[in-house]
């Protein structure tokens, strides 16, 4: 008997990290496609009211523009760990050897909370940093 219960508790408490985690993947790639058509404005839309009033879509579309200018894009996606609501994404560039760590959180109402660039490099020459201010 204890078994059993101990055992819906685990699948219970499985079910809802998956439900989670199934989120963040959804919200890494849905980010990834408004980043790559370049819209920033959707992007800041999908932010939680309190992130919002802490950027500026301004910001956010000058940030964003630079680094797209330094990547071209993301081809993909790929979950590297999660801590709490702050999850880490590995994404690969357009530009052939570039490559970029990502974070995002989310609040309670799976809205996302906070974003960063962590790093934006990798195997090939260095991304085009005389671009970022064009």
């Amino acid at each position: 008997m204890k078994s059993s219960i101990l055992l819906i508790i685990v699948s219970l408490s499985s079910f809802s990290v998956f439900a989670q985690d199934k989120y963040a993947e959804d919200a890494a790639k849905k980010f990834v496609a408004q980043f790559n058509s370049q819209k920033y404005d959707d992007i800041f839309d999908s932010f939680s009211s309190r992130y919002q009033k802490k950027v500026t879509k301004e910001g956010l579309r000058s940030y964003l523009k630079q680094i797209k200018g330094m990547t071209g894009g993301f081809k993909s996606a790929h979950f590297k760990t999660k801590s709490y609501r702050l999850y880490s994404y590995f994404l690969i560039a357009k530009i052939e050897g570039i490559n970029a760590d990502f974070q995002f959180r989310t609040d309670s109402d799976n809205k996302i909370d906070f974003i960063s660039f962590q790093r934006i490099g990798g195997s090939s020459s260095p991304p085009p940093i005389g671009s970022i201010n064009k």
